[in-house]
């Protein structure tokens, strides 16, 4: 089973990474920021323009997926 963690912040990106891995064999993290190393089989990081919203990068989230 593959787990989709998606986190904002670095600190809950290993927390729910590790959550995650106790579920499934494989881990894929996607991060808006910094995007803490080793955590996942997979680590993403998206940029956010300044200014707009999270929401925005639905469709890149999507495709990483």
């Amino acid at each position: 089973m593959k787990a989709l963690v998606i986190a904002e912040r670095a600190d809950a990106a290993r927390e729910l990474a590790a959550g995650a891995r106790t579920l499934a064999d494989e881990v894929v993290l996607v991060s808006f920021g910094e995007a803490p190393a080793a955590v996942a089989d997979k680590v993403v990081s998206i940029a956010v323009p300044e200014g707009a919203v999270l929401d925005d990068a639905a469709d890149t989230v999507i495709a990483v997926f």
